[in-house]
């Protein structure tokens, strides 16, 4: 089990996770904030931000409940972890599309588009709070290789989703929001390509980090 203070500190940075991702979901769907432009609720369910980050506070609400327990001596199933490793590998996709890649791309008017709308909490602040949690402070388990597919096969379920959004001639999220944007289902697959090889590489990155540190910390308990 756990030193007590890294029990605690893991207690803090999940009630943190979910306050702010509980402030900056609910102004997402219900845009209650002054000045927040009108949007249909469920548009909001589209995007591949959005989902990945209600995956983190769904995963930091189970990490807190596993906190609890343990700071009583009550041991959880170990697999539970998995779901704040799947949370933290989308959200890290998330925040390294938005953060390096738009920018690198040279789409700034689409970065600077979306700040307004609780762009530094959902792509940035979040997924930094969960994966730092996650590597240090979180319940410590092996994750084995053949974990990789659970991020992955989200990111493509994602895909198939905005196919048929396109194919159907419904709003297509992210296309939806840049004026003059030429989109096509050719498109659509080379985007998913790239979003799942970068899935991919952020789930064995941070599969790596999380083992490295888990016998970091086996050491220091023997």
């Amino acid at each position: 089990m756990r030193n007590r203070n890294y029990i605690i500190a893991s207690i803090v940075f999940n009630s943190l996770i979910i306050i702010l991702e509980l402030f900056a979901l609910s102004e997402v769907f219900f845009r209650y904030l002054p000045g927040s432009e009108n949007f249909k609720w469920y548009y909001s369910l589209t995007y591949y931000t959005n989902l990945s980050n209600m995956i983190l506070l769904f995963a930091s609400i189970v990490m807190l409940i596993v906190d609890i327990l343990e700071l009583h001596g009550i041991k959880s199933h170990p697999a539970l972890h998995i779901i704040k490793y799947i949370a933290v590998t989308l959200t890290s996709v998330t925040c390294i599309t938005i953060c390096i890649l738009t920018p690198i791309a040279g789409d700034i008017k689409y970065l600077v588009s979306v700040r307004g709308n609780m762009w530094l909490l959902l792509h940035t602040i979040c997924p930094v709070l969960g994966f730092v949690s996650y590597i240090i402070l979180d319940k410590t388990n092996k994750i084995f290789k053949v974990d990789v597919i659970f991020p992955l096969l989200f990111t493509l379920i994602y895909t198939i989703m905005i196919e048929l959004l396109f194919l159907y001639d419904k709003r297509v999220p992210y296309a939806a929001d840049i004026s003059g944007f030429d989109l096509n289902a050719y498109i659509i697959i080379g985007l998913s390509m790239i979003e799942s090889m970068l899935t991919i590489g952020l789930a064995f990155l941070i599969r790596y980090l999380k083992l490295k540190y888990y016998y970091v910390r086996k050491e220091e308990n023997e």
